[in-house]
């Protein structure tokens, strides 16, 4: 076993399915995507429309992936995140965190700037639909709360 230098802070242990969240540049990398996302949809209609397309998207992807998938593909963890999805191994399940809080304000964000472009039309509905969906997911209340037992197993 390899000695440590004296100062090297002990690191705790840490969940690997969810440490690169909180790493150096990935909320700037986050927002990258979110771009790209915009301007794909950007360049198939018009900017109005993209940014309701992104909100929509962005919400159905980081919904699934985020509140829907569980567990971890790394193996090592003893089944300790079997029953629990990303959001809620994110930072240990604490809750408050700047991880969580920048997780919450992109999709709040993006639902605010897609009402005005939605208008009365059609595409209101499915914009509240998804902005909803995806911030009351993110509330601290709902924390392993899974509705009608829906994704229990």
């Amino acid at each position: 076993m390899a000695r440590r230098s004296i100062g090297e802070k002990e690191r705790p242990l840490v969940n690997k399915n969810v440490d690169f969240i909180g790493a150096k540049g990935s909320w700037a990398m986050y927002m990258v995507l979110v771009a790209m996302l915009w301007a794909a949809c950007a360049a198939v209609m018009e900017p109005g429309t993209a940014i309701v397309c992104t909100h929509i998207s962005h919400a159905v992807i980081t919904f699934f992936l985020l509140h829907w998938v569980k567990g971890t593909p790394i193996p090592g963890d003893q089944g300790k995140y079997n029953q629990l999805t990303l959001w809620e191994q994110v930072d240990e399940g604490v809750q408050g965190t700047p991880n969580r809080k920048f997780a919450t304000v992109v999709p709040a964000l993006l639902f605010a700037a897609a009402i005005p472009a939605a208008g009365n039309g059609v595409l209101l509905i499915p914009t509240v639909v998804a902005g909803v969906v995806v911030i009351v997911a993110k509330m601290p209340a709902m924390y392993r709360v899974r509705i009608f037992g829906i994704n229990r197993y």
